[in-house]
């Protein structure tokens, strides 16, 4: 399992069994879950100016997603 909080601490990452969840902390709800990988969730990330999520997984690989798109 894995968490962790961006910088103004309003969206919360959930990493478990593979399924990442993001939660907006201001309002208390769920934004999206989507599955990540077929492997438990080890790591995850925010890049330093929030435009990217990184995770990594038990099986070693590593996903970069960008929040522009």
């Amino acid at each position: 399992h894995s968490v962790v909080l961006n910088q103004d601490n309003s969206i919360l990452l959930v990493g478990c069994d593979g399924v990442i969840q993001a939660w907006d902390m201001t309002k208390g709800k769920m934004i999206t879950s989507w599955t990540a990988f077929n492997s438990p969730i080890t790591s995850l990330a925010f890049s330093e100016d929030g435009t990217r999520i990184a995770a990594g997984s038990s099986s070693g690989f590593i996903k970069v997603w960008d929040l522009g798109q």
